[in-house]
């Protein structure tokens, strides 16, 4: 009994948690499918992320778990998926924690809409939350810090993200975007101003999906941005203007 109170208290003397807060040297990662956590070099506890089938009501019901780790390891999101196969509908949720193991929050979103866990991001305690309708479209974007949320993309403003950077300091967004124009699927490089909500965007003079190379994106905290297209840098100002076009060879 006293060796079993010693582990208990040992555990209790890593990982103190108050009002959602923790208060200790512990950090968390990702190994495949499991999330580990550590108290310097020691393992104190793990969690493994697989479809339980105790989560399966019935053979009608399929259950995904995922899982993504702030960069500086000391927060994550627990993602999960409900798909019932005979209607075609699905249930999506994450919650956020911190490495302690305590929970901040959990958001769900409503049947006509998925949470998109490609395109959720988690920046420390702060979370992009992407979400569209079942066919992977009509996203939204929003932020979510301290449990307070700020729409930056609407839905039905375009048809489809593909990918997007934030600025360090997480004023800036730029987003390789899709929209239907004349019949035909065009892509878009778009910006916004988190604080000023002021925006721009610039009509990509190429088919991307049809070269089959992907636009990567960067931005700074200047708000000067950069797209690179299978390498050629477009550079843009913070208002959209196009400074500067170069190759790297």
């Amino acid at each position: 009994m006293a060796t079993i109170l010693k582990v208990i208290m040992r555990r209790l003397s890593r990982v103190f948690i108050t009002q959602g807060l923790f208060i200790a040297n512990v950090l968390v990662f990702q190994q495949g499918d499991t999330l580990k956590f550590f108290e310097g070099n020691e393992v104190i506890d793990q969690w493994l992320l697989f479809e339980d089938p105790q989560n399966q009501s019935s053979r009608h019901v399929v259950y995904t778990k995922k899982s993504k780790v702030s960069a500086d390891s000391s927060y994550f999101f627990i993602y999960e998926e409900k798909r019932h196969t005979l209607t075609d509908s699905v249930f999506t949720k994450i919650t956020l924690y911190n490495a302690g193991q305590g929970k901040l929050w959990e958001k769900s979103a409503n049947n006509e809409r998925k949470i998109s866990f490609y395109l959720t991001s988690i920046y420390k305690d702060t979370i992009v939350l992407v979400t569209t309708n079942t066919g992977y479209t009509n996203p939204s974007l929003e932020i979510i810090a301290n449990n307070k949320k700020t729409t930056i993309i609407k839905p039905n403003q375009w048809h489809r993200i593909i990918r997007y950077a934030i600025s360090p300091n997480m004023q800036y967004f730029i987003l390789h975007v899709k929209n239907l124009y004349n019949k035909r699927m065009w892509d878009y490089i778009y910006f916004i101003d988190t604080d000023t909500y002021d925006d721009w965007t610039y009509l990509f003079p190429i088919c991307v999906s049809c070269k089959r190379k992907k636009i990567e994106l960067a931005v700074y905290n200047n708000g000067k941005s950069e797209v690179i297209y299978k390498g050629e840098h477009r550079v843009f100002s913070k208002k959209g203007k196009l400074i500067d076009i170069y190759r790297k060879l």
